[in-house]
Protein backbone atom coordinates (compact mmCIF):
# COMPACT_ATOMS: atom_id res chain seq x y z
CA UNK A 1 0.00 0.00 0.00
CA UNK A 2 1.45 3.66 -0.87
CA UNK A 3 2.01 6.05 1.98
CA UNK A 4 -0.43 8.09 0.70
CA UNK A 5 -3.29 5.60 0.41
CA UNK A 6 -4.77 6.86 3.87
CA UNK A 7 -4.52 10.72 2.65
CA UNK A 8 -7.91 12.29 2.38
CA UNK A 9 -7.61 14.07 -1.14
CA UNK A 10 -7.72 17.40 0.78
CA UNK A 11 -4.08 16.11 2.35
CA UNK A 12 -3.04 15.01 -0.94
CA UNK A 13 -3.83 18.28 -2.25
CA UNK A 14 -2.08 20.15 0.31
CA UNK A 15 1.17 17.95 0.16
CA UNK A 16 1.45 19.10 -3.37
CA UNK A 17 0.89 22.80 -2.24
CA UNK A 18 3.57 22.27 -0.33
CA UNK A 19 5.73 21.26 -3.41
CA UNK A 20 4.75 24.17 -5.33
CA UNK A 21 5.59 26.66 -1.93
CA UNK A 22 9.07 25.23 -1.80
CA UNK A 23 9.72 25.30 -5.45
CA UNK A 24 8.58 28.77 -5.58
CA UNK A 25 10.99 29.68 -3.09
CA UNK A 26 13.80 27.92 -5.05
CA UNK A 27 13.38 25.08 -1.98
CA UNK A 28 15.22 21.66 -2.86
CA UNK A 29 13.74 20.21 0.11
CA UNK A 30 9.95 20.50 1.44
CA UNK A 31 10.21 21.79 5.23
CA UNK A 32 7.41 21.36 8.06
CA UNK A 33 6.57 24.90 6.86
CA UNK A 34 6.35 24.43 3.15
CA UNK A 35 3.49 21.63 4.90
CA UNK A 36 1.57 23.92 6.60
CA UNK A 37 1.76 26.28 4.10
CA UNK A 38 0.10 24.04 1.71
CA UNK A 39 -2.61 23.31 3.88
CA UNK A 40 -3.69 26.90 3.93
CA UNK A 41 -3.18 27.07 0.66
CA UNK A 42 -5.58 24.32 0.55
CA UNK A 43 -8.33 26.30 1.40
CA UNK A 44 -11.12 24.38 1.54
CA UNK A 45 -10.32 21.66 4.35
CA UNK A 46 -12.07 22.09 7.96
CA UNK A 47 -7.89 22.90 8.80
CA UNK A 48 -7.69 25.09 6.60
CA UNK A 49 -10.60 27.03 7.69
CA UNK A 50 -9.25 27.02 11.35
CA UNK A 51 -5.74 28.07 10.85
CA UNK A 52 -7.18 31.24 9.03
CA UNK A 53 -9.76 32.04 11.41
CA UNK A 54 -6.26 31.58 14.15
CA UNK A 55 -4.44 34.17 11.82
CA UNK A 56 -2.68 31.78 9.58
CA UNK A 57 -3.26 32.94 5.70
CA UNK A 58 -1.60 32.41 3.03
CA UNK A 59 -0.36 35.48 2.30
CA UNK A 60 0.87 36.72 6.51
CA UNK A 61 2.59 32.52 6.95
CA UNK A 62 3.43 32.79 3.30
CA UNK A 63 6.04 35.79 3.37
CA UNK A 64 7.40 34.45 6.93
CA UNK A 65 8.31 31.50 4.95
CA UNK A 66 10.23 33.00 2.62
CA UNK A 67 10.27 35.53 -0.44
CA UNK A 68 9.01 34.00 -3.86
CA UNK A 69 11.74 33.73 -6.58
CA UNK A 70 10.58 34.36 -10.30
CA UNK A 71 12.02 30.69 -11.25
CA UNK A 72 12.14 27.74 -9.46
CA UNK A 73 15.99 26.24 -9.42
CA UNK A 74 14.43 22.96 -10.91
CA UNK A 75 15.68 19.88 -9.81
CA UNK A 76 14.42 16.76 -7.53
CA UNK A 77 12.57 17.69 -4.40
CA UNK A 78 12.81 15.92 -1.30
CA UNK A 79 11.71 16.22 2.33
CA UNK A 80 13.24 17.44 4.85
CA UNK A 81 14.05 15.61 8.20
CA UNK A 82 11.12 18.25 9.87
CA UNK A 83 8.83 16.95 6.79
CA UNK A 84 9.59 13.54 7.75
CA UNK A 85 8.65 14.10 10.95
CA UNK A 86 5.86 15.70 10.36
CA UNK A 87 4.21 13.09 8.32
CA UNK A 88 4.89 10.65 10.77
CA UNK A 89 3.58 12.90 13.54
CA UNK A 90 0.22 13.23 11.33
CA UNK A 91 -0.22 9.10 11.03
CA UNK A 92 -0.02 9.51 15.09
CA UNK A 93 -2.48 12.23 15.07
CA UNK A 94 -4.98 10.20 13.01
CA UNK A 95 -3.89 7.45 15.54
CA UNK A 96 -4.81 8.84 18.78
CA UNK A 97 -8.21 9.89 17.39
CA UNK A 98 -8.97 6.75 16.19
CA UNK A 99 -8.98 7.47 12.64
CA UNK A 100 -7.86 5.10 9.86
CA UNK A 101 -7.22 8.39 7.69
CA UNK A 102 -4.52 11.00 7.52
CA UNK A 103 -6.22 14.76 6.91
CA UNK A 104 -4.70 18.27 6.52
CA UNK A 105 -5.31 18.99 10.07
CA UNK A 106 -3.02 15.97 11.04
CA UNK A 107 -0.56 17.11 8.87
CA UNK A 108 -0.77 20.93 10.22
CA UNK A 109 -0.72 19.25 13.81
CA UNK A 110 2.24 17.25 12.29
CA UNK A 111 3.89 20.26 11.26
CA UNK A 112 4.26 22.66 14.05
CA UNK A 113 5.56 19.48 16.52
CA UNK A 114 8.57 18.97 14.30
CA UNK A 115 11.37 19.56 17.01
CA UNK A 116 14.12 20.46 14.64
CA UNK A 117 11.61 22.42 12.63
CA UNK A 118 11.31 26.05 12.30
CA UNK A 119 7.73 25.96 11.49
CA UNK A 120 6.75 27.12 15.32
CA UNK A 121 9.06 29.41 15.47
CA UNK A 122 7.87 31.21 12.23
CA UNK A 123 4.37 31.49 13.42
CA UNK A 124 5.30 32.84 17.01
CA UNK A 125 7.35 35.74 14.21
CA UNK A 126 4.19 36.67 12.91
CA UNK A 127 2.60 36.58 16.43
CA UNK A 128 0.37 33.32 16.48
CA UNK A 129 1.03 30.82 19.66
CA UNK A 130 1.56 27.11 17.78
CA UNK A 131 -0.32 25.62 21.00
CA UNK A 132 -3.47 27.81 20.71
CA UNK A 133 -4.20 26.66 16.90
CA UNK A 134 -3.85 22.87 18.53
CA UNK A 135 -7.78 22.78 20.00
CA UNK A 136 -9.13 24.19 16.67
CA UNK A 137 -7.46 21.59 14.49
CA UNK A 138 -8.34 18.90 16.70
CA UNK A 139 -11.86 19.64 16.20
CA UNK A 140 -11.13 20.42 12.35
CA UNK A 141 -9.30 16.50 12.49
CA UNK A 142 -12.53 15.25 13.70
CA UNK A 143 -14.87 16.68 10.79
CA UNK A 144 -12.62 15.73 8.00
CA UNK A 145 -14.08 12.70 5.70
CA UNK A 146 -11.86 9.98 5.01
CA UNK A 147 -10.83 9.25 1.37
CA UNK A 148 -14.05 8.54 -0.46
CA UNK A 149 -14.69 5.69 -3.07
CA UNK A 150 -14.06 7.24 -6.20
CA UNK A 151 -16.74 9.74 -7.79
CA UNK A 152 -17.23 12.73 -8.87
CA UNK A 153 -18.79 16.16 -7.56
CA UNK A 154 -18.29 19.89 -8.21
CA UNK A 155 -15.39 21.85 -6.85
CA UNK A 156 -16.08 24.57 -8.50
CA UNK A 157 -17.01 27.03 -11.01
CA UNK A 158 -15.91 29.53 -12.93
CA UNK A 159 -17.27 33.05 -14.19
CA UNK A 160 -15.79 35.94 -16.58
CA UNK A 161 -15.28 39.85 -15.24
CA UNK A 162 -13.82 41.93 -16.66
CA UNK A 163 -9.84 43.29 -16.18
CA UNK A 164 -10.12 45.22 -13.14
CA UNK A 165 -13.38 44.16 -12.03
CA UNK A 166 -12.26 42.57 -8.14
CA UNK A 167 -13.67 45.84 -6.55
CA UNK A 168 -16.87 45.46 -8.04
CA UNK A 169 -16.96 41.18 -7.52
CA UNK A 170 -16.59 42.23 -3.89
CA UNK A 171 -18.70 44.22 -3.13
CA UNK A 172 -21.61 42.44 -4.67
CA UNK A 173 -20.41 38.70 -3.89
CA UNK A 174 -19.50 39.65 -0.63
CA UNK A 175 -20.79 43.08 0.01
CA UNK A 176 -24.26 42.16 -0.94
CA UNK A 177 -24.67 38.28 -1.49
CA UNK A 178 -22.94 37.39 1.55
CA UNK A 179 -20.15 35.35 0.08
CA UNK A 180 -16.88 34.74 1.91
CA UNK A 181 -13.93 35.69 -0.26
CA UNK A 182 -11.05 32.88 -0.48
CA UNK A 183 -7.47 34.11 -0.90
CA UNK A 184 -6.40 33.11 -4.08
CA UNK A 185 -2.67 30.67 -4.02
CA UNK A 186 -0.03 33.48 -4.22
CA UNK A 187 0.98 31.78 -7.45
CA UNK A 188 -2.72 32.67 -9.22
CA UNK A 189 -2.94 36.11 -8.09
CA UNK A 190 -0.99 37.93 -10.98
CA UNK A 191 -3.73 36.62 -13.09
CA UNK A 192 -6.45 38.90 -11.40
CA UNK A 193 -9.93 37.42 -10.80
CA UNK A 194 -11.16 36.51 -7.12
CA UNK A 195 -12.69 34.00 -5.33
CA UNK A 196 -15.56 32.96 -3.24
CA UNK A 197 -16.49 30.56 -0.71
CA UNK A 198 -20.20 28.52 -1.23
CA UNK A 199 -20.18 25.40 1.09
CA UNK A 200 -18.11 22.95 -0.07
CA UNK A 201 -18.06 25.08 -3.76
CA UNK A 202 -15.92 27.87 -4.55
CA UNK A 203 -17.03 30.23 -7.23
CA UNK A 204 -14.36 31.34 -9.39
CA UNK A 205 -14.51 34.80 -10.64
CA UNK A 206 -11.59 35.06 -13.73
CA UNK A 207 -10.76 38.03 -15.93
CA UNK A 208 -11.30 37.13 -19.76
CA UNK A 209 -9.79 40.29 -21.74
CA UNK A 210 -12.92 39.22 -24.13
CA UNK A 211 -15.44 39.39 -21.32
CA UNK A 212 -19.15 39.12 -22.61
CA UNK A 213 -21.68 38.60 -20.05
CA UNK A 214 -23.03 34.85 -19.55
CA UNK A 215 -26.73 35.62 -19.83
CA UNK A 216 -28.04 32.09 -20.56
CA UNK A 217 -25.34 29.73 -18.84
CA UNK A 218 -25.20 30.79 -14.84
CA UNK A 219 -24.45 29.50 -11.76
CA UNK A 220 -27.44 28.82 -9.10
CA UNK A 221 -26.60 29.32 -5.43
CA UNK A 222 -28.98 27.60 -2.75
CA UNK A 223 -29.33 30.33 -0.12
CA UNK A 224 -30.59 29.62 3.68
CA UNK A 225 -31.52 33.19 4.18
CA UNK A 226 -32.72 33.58 0.77
CA UNK A 227 -36.04 36.20 1.49
CA UNK A 228 -33.15 38.44 3.30
CA UNK A 229 -30.55 38.02 0.25
CA UNK A 230 -33.33 38.96 -1.97
CA UNK A 231 -33.90 41.91 -0.17
CA UNK A 232 -30.60 43.08 0.27
CA UNK A 233 -29.72 42.60 -3.38
CA UNK A 234 -33.15 44.94 -4.18
CA UNK A 235 -32.35 47.61 -1.48
CA UNK A 236 -29.01 48.07 -3.25
CA UNK A 237 -30.62 48.52 -6.41
CA UNK A 238 -30.50 45.47 -8.10
CA UNK A 239 -33.58 43.83 -9.82
CA UNK A 240 -34.49 40.37 -9.02
CA UNK A 241 -36.95 38.52 -10.78
CA UNK A 242 -38.39 35.82 -8.88
CA UNK A 243 -39.25 32.64 -10.69
CA UNK A 244 -43.09 31.79 -12.13
CA UNK A 245 -42.66 27.89 -11.39
CA UNK A 246 -40.97 26.45 -8.25
CA UNK A 247 -38.02 24.34 -8.16
CA UNK A 248 -38.98 20.14 -8.21
CA UNK A 249 -38.56 20.27 -4.32
CA UNK A 250 -40.89 23.12 -4.23
CA UNK A 251 -38.20 25.74 -3.71
CA UNK A 252 -38.65 29.31 -4.10
CA UNK A 253 -35.93 30.76 -6.70
CA UNK A 254 -35.72 34.23 -8.59
CA UNK A 255 -32.94 35.46 -10.77
CA UNK A 256 -30.65 38.51 -10.61
CA UNK A 257 -27.41 40.08 -12.99
CA UNK A 258 -24.23 40.47 -11.22
CA UNK A 259 -22.54 44.18 -11.72
CA UNK A 260 -21.04 42.69 -14.87
CA UNK A 261 -24.11 41.27 -16.28
CA UNK A 262 -23.38 37.50 -15.52
CA UNK A 263 -26.94 35.92 -14.89
CA UNK A 264 -27.06 34.32 -11.00
CA UNK A 265 -29.63 32.34 -9.49
CA UNK A 266 -30.63 32.34 -6.22
CA UNK A 267 -32.81 29.29 -4.65
CA UNK A 268 -34.60 29.00 -1.07
CA UNK A 269 -33.22 26.38 0.98
CA UNK A 270 -35.34 22.93 1.67
CA UNK A 271 -34.76 21.15 4.69
CA UNK A 272 -33.84 17.58 3.54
Amino acid sequence: MSMWEPFTESARRSVVLAQEAAERRGQASIGGEHLLLGVVAEGRSQAAAALRAGGVTAERFGAAVGDERAQPDGGPMIFAPDAKHAIEKAFMEARQLDQRYVGTAHIALGAMDAPKGNTAQLLRTIGIDPGALRGALISAAKGEAPVPEPTFAIDHVQMAIPAGGESRARGFYVGVVGLPEIEKPAHLKTNGGVWFGCGPIQVHLGIDPAFVPSKKAHVALRCSAYAEIVARLREAGHVVTAATEPMPDGSEHGYVEDPFGNRLELIAWVAR
